[in-house]
């Protein structure tokens, strides 16, 4: 696995990411998230609220998925293997 886009968290669950790949896709997650909250303050509407959530659900799934794919293995880790 050398293409990886992220790499497993120091501390914690999840990953990070590594190269310009991995940080250009969580900068397009982060845009498309803020537009789609602008696009809710114009129609604060039950229905505008329940396709803000439809949209961030389908966009931190379709994250998920990237990082999975494109990711080392996530498990829990408490900084380095490494004992003292």
């Amino acid at each position: 696995m050398e293409d990886l886009w992220f790499k497993r968290k120091k501390y914690g669950w999840g990953w990070v990411p590594v190269t310009w790949q991995g940080w250009a896709f969580v900068s397009l997650y982060l845009v498309a998230v803020i537009w789609g909250g602008a696009r809710l303050g114009q129609s604060p509407s039950i229905d505008g609220t329940a396709s803000f959530i439809a949209d961030i659900a389908v966009l931190t799934l379709t994250l998920v998925t990237i990082c999975t794919l494109k990711g080392e293995h996530p498990r829990w880790q408490w900084g380095n293997d490494k004992k003292a």
